[in-house]
């Protein structure tokens, strides 16, 4: 049996990255023959690093042909039908999926999250094209109101993350990643996870207050985790340069690498969705800054109060909330870690019904 994998691969994207790693791997822990091809923006390194067949998302002939050979479209998971972030985002992967549509294979959509969709043609194209899907399952709450709201009438199923499925493997040697980096063990350590978005200058500021404000409590290592190089890394330098013993992630690491890195955190500032998902894996507590209604969704998920809204973030207030989370440490901890072995429990299910769409094709060439 042969999978097309459609997504946001290929960009040097770790949250997106790590979705895939778990796409794949729990695939093939099932189904080891199973024939994986990926949509890659950059299909060598896509092809290397899950041991996966991958061609140029941009291909459309070879798109055409590969889905033609193939016995279902995977379009996900993550955020895809959205235009938040670029408009594009929705014409480019409706039209892959109409293309699995017009040569009548199953299209399943894989954990993803909708939304939000505020231009009216993009609520109708997603309509109509999620409506030629077999199947469609969503990471969260808000994704299928969405698609309630704009008239999808194909079964939607809450799932959870893919990236919940990641577990650190025991010949990971995160001691010498640290010590590659330049970082030292000998103390506490916050991680940050910041992105460039409006009011940057403003973010930039409450966080630099907010470290000198919490170093007068406590000393801390302060270690910035970049999630998608070209667009983290020189916010993340904007901000360690004028912090002491204040350190960047600059290595280009596997997926299972960075969750090793975070599993030395102590506490984590995040506003990327899948650092702080690596956190709750690893039990990290983890105070968000939300730029996207994702971010609040997933805080409702984890049952975590400690949310910052990017037009309303202060120094006093997360000061007043990380002092609140060292107080509750191990009661948060271990709250997290329930939490995370229960959406690992839901991400499961996202193979279960990929695999009954799979066996159906099957019946029916048979």
């Amino acid at each position: 049996m042969r999978v097309v994998i459609s997504g946001y691969y290929g960009f040097g994207n770790t949250g997106d990255e790590a979705i895939l790693r778990a796409i794949v791997n729990s695939m093939k822990s099932e189904r080891p023959d199973l024939d994986i091809i990926v949509l890659s923006n950059n299909p060598a390194e896509t092809a290397k690093m899950h041991d996966v067949k991958a061609i140029n998302r941009m291909d459309i002939r070879s798109i055409w042909t590969t889905l033609s050979h193939s016995d279902m479209l995977i379009s996900g998971g993550g955020g895809l039908l959205q235009d938040v972030t670029s408009f594009r985002n929705i014409l480019y992967y409706s039209g892959i999926i109409y293309m699995a549509w017009l040569l009548k294979k199953p299209i399943m959509y894989y954990a993803n999250g909708v939304g939000p969709i505020n231009i009216g043609f993009n609520r109708l194209l997603v309509r109509n094209i999620s409506n030629k899907a077999q199947v469609i399952t969503v990471r969260d709450l808000l994704s299928k109101r969405q698609l309630d709201e704009i008239g999808v009438k194909t079964d939607v199923f809450i799932t959870a993350d893919p990236a919940f499925l990641l577990k650190v493997p025991e010949d990971i040697n995160v001691e010498d990643i640290y010590e590659k980096e330049g970082i030292p063990l000998n103390n506490k350590i916050l991680g940050i996870s910041i992105r460039k978005w409006k009011n940057f200058d403003y973010v930039k500021e409450a966080l630099k207050d907010f470290v000198n404000k919490v170093r007068n409590i406590e000393d801390f290592n302060i270690v910035f985790l970049p999630m998608q190089k070209n667009e983290d890394l020189r916010a993340c330098e904007e901000i360690s340069r004028d912090l002491e013993r204040s350190y960047v992630i600059k290595g280009n690491y596997d997926v299972y690498e960075v969750l090793g890195i975070v599993s030395k955190f102590d506490y984590m500032i995040g506003m990327r969705l899948h650092a702080m998902i690596f956190s709750v894996l690893n039990g990290v507590p983890v105070i968000g800054i939300s730029y996207d209604p994702k971010i609040d969704n997933f805080f409702n998920i984890i049952g975590q109060q400690y949310l910052n809204h990017i037009d309303e973030v202060n120094s006093e207030r997360l000061l007043n909330q990380f002092l609140d989370v060292v107080m509750h440490k191990n009661e948060i901890s271990r709250c997290l870690k329930r939490k995370a072995e229960e959406l690992r429990q839901k991400a499961m299910e996202n193979n279960k019904i990929a695999f009954s769409v799979l066996e159906r094709q099957r019946w029916l060439h048979d």
